[in-house]
């Protein structure tokens, strides 16, 4: 749970700090992803190293950048090139020595000997809410956050940014909440789909040459696909409490009540993990898929409870109401 919530967290960051990573491309770099292992350069190496919840040792030269997420690195040599530390914890001995930048997102970094490093943060609030220390051990940088706040503030965010996709346009979404009733087998094959398609590019694209912003590029995209998804599938959850309750129906009422029961989930142990890493992005990818197909190509249109007319009745007037919709989605 925890490891999924902190990626997608500091995927809009990455983006914006691309030319980061664009300006130091190199045609003959090479890549290397250690993942949830323990790694010791025997020798000299090169290229970028990636290190994903491992522990990595630097006792001999290293050519090329060095990205840590979730992992704990030790470097006691040189290391020519910029370092990437991303929820991680990172030592630099008296004898080692990083010649670029050090790039943090809530990261403890502790340097030995000399100071004359540039830390740079990549959260706007290390700035404010960290800095910079010199005890007797050298200078130390810290700018973690609890993994509670920092899940909280993420959910809050992320709701925030549903209820402005919604409002771009509502009927689009009032669509994908019906589909979602109406043809859950569809949703789940077009998931299943996109899912994998996803999980195979961004591996391809992670170990070749030049594929790293492309990677990236790759996990935004379906970032902003879950997330059109999940504006759907928030409304449909709250609508079905709603009327259980024999409520008024409204949409931001809907997907406020189906915002938080989808955030809760990010706070249940193991649980939300698996549905927050797998289950919920297969469906809100499969939500959004399904309701392109339908409504763009299948001309397959499902009047939601936000777009009856009263003073019409249904029985007469459905040819109507279906154009109408069809209308609100493809924009007219």
């Amino acid at each position: 749970m925890i490891k999924r919530v902190l990626l997608l967290s500091i995927l809009f960051v990455l983006l914006s700090r691309a030319n980061v990573f664009a300006s130091q491309t190199n045609n003959n770099d090479t890549a290397e992803v250690v993942i949830s292992q323990s790694w010791r350069s025997q020798e000299d190496t090169s290229g970028r190293l990636f290190f994903l919840f491992a522990e990595a040792e630097f006792p001999n030269i290293h050519l090329g950048r060095i990205i840590a997420f979730k992992s704990e690195i030790i470097i006691d040599s040189p290391v020519e090139g910029d370092l990437f530390a991303f929820f991680s914890q990172v030592k630099i001995s008296e004898n080692g020595k990083v010649s670029g930048n050090i790039y943090s997102i809530s990261s403890l970094i502790e340097i030995e000997g000399e100071k004359d490093y540039s830390i740079v943060p990549l959260a706007f609030w290390e700035g404010r809410l960290f800095g910079e220390a010199v005890t007797e051990e050298g200078l130390v940088y810290d700018s973690r956050l609890p993994a509670f706040v920092f899940m909280l503030l993420f959910c809050v965010c992320r709701q925030l940014l549903c209820f402005v996709i919604y409002g771009a346009k509502p009927g689009f979404f009032n669509q994908g909440s019906m589909i979602l009733e109406q043809d859950a087998q569809d949703i789940i094959q077009f998931g299943l789909t996109a899912y994998a398609l996803v999980i195979a590019m961004a591996i391809v694209f992670l170990l070749s040459v030049v594929g790293v912003i492309i990677t990236f590029i790759i996990i935004a995209l379906a970032f902003v696909i879950t997330m059109l998804g999940q504006v759907s599938l928030e409304i449909s959850l709250g609508n079905m409490i709603v009327s259980n309750f024999n409520g008024r129906l409204n949409p931001y009422k809907s997907m406020l009540i189906g915002g938080i029961i989808f955030e809760a989930t990010v706070f249940i142990p193991l649980i939300g993990f698996t549905a927050n890493f797998l289950f919920l992005p297969i469906l809100c990818m499969g939500i959004f898929s399904s309701n392109i197909v339908n409504g763009f190509y299948r001309k397959r249109y499902f009047e939601t409870p936000f777009d009856k007319d009263e003073e019409v009745e249904e029985a007469g007037e459905a040819n109507k109401n279906s154009e109408k919709i069809r209308n609100i989605i493809i924009g007219k």
